[in-house]
């Protein structure tokens, strides 16, 4: 039932006449504004092709091919393409490379590597990996800033510390030491090939009922006595390395 002057009742009308021939066809493109109680109501037919002039108001801007290769040059590095390049230029896993590509500390990471000398993969791990294990210690590592990492990574990357200790220099620059506080405070300058070897060989001396009864199985547990003794002051390879030439030793003596 349809109330109102005769010209706008028949207009009506035939708004809803073609409404519903519509919804025959499928649900009609147009938009519609959300109502209190949930339901939604017409507003306007969405445009079609005849809407879509360029704007009358604003001239056209030519863009040249220059700008397009300027505009191109500045955009920002793609992540699939940032993972790539880190494992190509850098030797990172491809787990580590994901791990940095999207982490906040990106910026860092390239930063420290371009300054300190030292591997990009320990740079990476120390942000990604070691940092973050020592702050659910509850270390405050807040304090610990770009500077700081940057002297300790130079100091190994110029074999002046070795990778191991870096743990705990951290943990002492965290407690308001300088990185060279730190260092020698915990008495972790690297030992020389010699003092290695006699470390290395008086554990595996201690030992020998061990060695005799596991052969090569004791490697574990004599790597957990030796880096608890040397705690930091030689790289885990290379004492990895002594042990296993020692115990071969032993083994065929």
């Amino acid at each position: 039932f349809v109330a109102g002057p005769s010209e706008n009742a028949e207009a009506a009308l035939r708004a809803v006449v073609e409404r519903a021939n519509l919804a025959i066809e499928g649900v009609p493109e147009e938009t519609r504004r959300a109502l209190p109680d949930g339901n939604t109501e017409f507003m306007r037919p969405l445009p079609g092709a005849g809407r879509m002039y360029p704007e009358t108001d604003i001239p056209p801007i030519p863009v040249s091919r220059e700008r397009l290769r300027r505009v191109r040059r500045s955009l920002p590095e793609m992540p699939e393409k940032r993972v790539a390049r880190l494992v190509r230029e850098h030797g990172l896993s491809r787990e580590l490379a994901d791990r940095i590509a999207f982490s906040d500390n990106f910026p860092l990471f390239e930063r420290l590597v371009r300054k300190t000398g030292a591997s990009p993969t320990l740079i990476a791990a120390t942000l990604e990996e070691t940092m973050v294990s020592l702050k659910r210690e509850g270390v405050d590592v807040e304090k610990v800033e770009e500077g700081h990492l940057e002297r300790i990574l130079k100091m190994v990357g110029e074999g002046r510390i070795v990778k191991d200790a870096l743990p705990e220099i951290i943990r002492g620059i965290a407690q308001g030491m300088s990185p060279e506080e730190s260092v020698g405070r915990l008495g972790i300058l690297p030992l020389s090939r010699d003092e290695l070897e006699a470390v290395v060989k008086e554990v595996v001396a201690l030992h020998e009922d061990l060695i005799r009864e596991k052969g090569t199985g004791a490697i574990m547990p004599l790597m957990g006595v030796l880096m608890e003794r040397l705690r930091g002051r030689a790289d885990g390879r290379l004492v990895r390395e002594v042990l296993e030439r020692e115990i071969e030793k032993r083994l065929r003596a």
